[in-house]
């Protein structure tokens, strides 16, 4: 500014400002414009410090503008189009003033029309016979305003409207749609490359076989978006940006966990519509007795439910870990060891040599042997796994949330 710009542009300028910091620039940037004759345009989407720093207002959606309007007259006074007049007798003063737009409030009533025109409203009022206690204009506030624009439907001070927002920072990166391309290419090549080794197999068998390939690559991707959902936002710098707005850090946090699931089960929605399909155009001459197709089915279909849980199990810790240590590729790497070496810790630790052992989440994260057995490791019962399962998800969660409410803007 030392150069005396004729137009100033500023983005967010009351970031990371205290209060009283915050009121010195806005009596600064005034100051500008009124000594100086600067024209400062800021963005902003704290409305309520725009209302007592601008003159004018643009208000954009989706990219356009919808709206300009005036928040003070020349002499810097707000604006305003209503006037309340506290009175004796509501109902008489609504008949006397019906040649005006009039709503009753209360023991007042709220006049539309030119503030002009507040002195023969009052004259009317007295003639009629109606004692006036106070006269008050009546100023919507810029939120109330932008909120009546748009609607309300766009901001995101709702929990659906953040999960949506959520999902928009994942598929709006080319990474994420490579992933997507990888998993339908292989979903949808490895029954062709079956075929060609084994023509007689029945469809089912040959997804349950695919199946198993791609639940490692559902996995990683899955892993990678949970990592980063979280880490990312401190990576980048934007977590800061993301705290000033109107929500509480437990919808956060929520809504950054429905994302990646999402995405986990958009990658099990794939499997099993790629999969599936190119496994009954290779094999539909497959001849197998109906029974055994049911059969097959039946077992295709569990085991890809079960390979799901364990994917967003796996999951999960990497969105605690990215959210503890602010690290996606620490988090990236300490999921993965976990998810390839799950079963030797397992086997090491097995519920038959160790009793304690059948309560380490190692043991329940793959529920496909119940589909073998009503008994699971060390005899326990899928209700025990299941019961395992959600309680240390729920661990899980708890630690990530109290990490990232707790110790979120300290340092490394």
């Amino acid at each position: 500014m030392l150069h005396q710009p004729k137009l100033l542009i500023l983005d967010e300028p009351t970031n990371g400002l205290d209060p009283q910091g915050i009121r010195e620039l806005r009596d600064y940037l005034r100051r500008l414009t009124q000594e100086e004759g600067t024209t400062v345009f800021v963005s902003s989407h704290l409305l309520s410090e725009m209302e007592l720093m601008c003159d004018t207002v643009a208000i954009i959606r989706h990219g356009k503008l919808i709206d300009i309007r005036k928040l003070r007259t020349e002499e810097g006074e707000r604006m305003f189009e209503e006037t309340a007049f506290i009175v004796s007798d509501v109902g008489v003063a609504l008949q006397s003033l019906n040649a005006y737009e009039v709503r009753a409030l209360g023991d007042r009533i709220i006049v539309r029309g030119n503030p002009d025109m507040i002195a023969d409203m009052n004259a009317e009022l007295v003639g009629a016979g109606v004692r006036v206690f106070g006269i008050q204009p009546v100023t919507q506030s810029l939120e109330d305003q932008f909120l009546e624009m748009t609607g309300g439907v766009m901001m995101l001070n709702n929990f659906a409207s953040l999960i949506v927002n959520e999902n928009m920072k994942i598929y709006y990166r080319v990474r994420t749609w490579v992933m997507l391309g990888i998993l339908i290419f292989f979903n949808a090549a490895m029954p062709a490359i079956l075929f060609f080794s084994d023509a007689s197999m029945d469809p089912w068998t040959v997804f349950t076989w695919t199946e198993s390939f791609t639940l490692y690559l559902s996995a990683i991707f899955t892993v990678m978006i949970a990592s980063d959902i979280m880490a990312g936002e401190f990576t980048g710098g934007t977590i800061k940006l993301l705290l000033i707005r109107p929500w509480s850090r437990g919808k956060i946090l929520m809504s950054k966990l429905i994302a990646f699931t999402m995405f986990g089960l958009l990658c099990a929605i794939i499997t099993a519509a790629v999969g599936i399909v190119s496994s009954m155009l290779f094999f539909a001459g497959s001849q197998v007795p109906s029974e055994l197709a049911g059969q097959a089915a039946s077992h295709a279909l569990l085991l890809l439910l079960t390979d799901t849980i364990q994917v967003l199990v796996i999951a999960l810790i990497a969105f605690m870990l990215s959210t503890v240590f602010r690290s996606g590729g620490l988090s990236i790497g300490l999921s993965l060891l976990v998810l390839f070496t799950k079963d030797l810790i397992g086997f090491i630790f097995s519920p038959e040599r160790y009793g304690w052992a059948k309560y380490l989440l190692f043991q329940h994260t793959d529920l496909s042997v119940y589909i073998r057995s009503s008994v699971g490791p060390g005899g326990v019962s899928l209700g025990f796994s299941v019961t395992m399962l959600a309680l240390y998800s729920l661990l899980f969660v708890l630690i990530s949330w109290l990490a990232f409410a707790r110790g979120m803007l300290q340092p490394k």
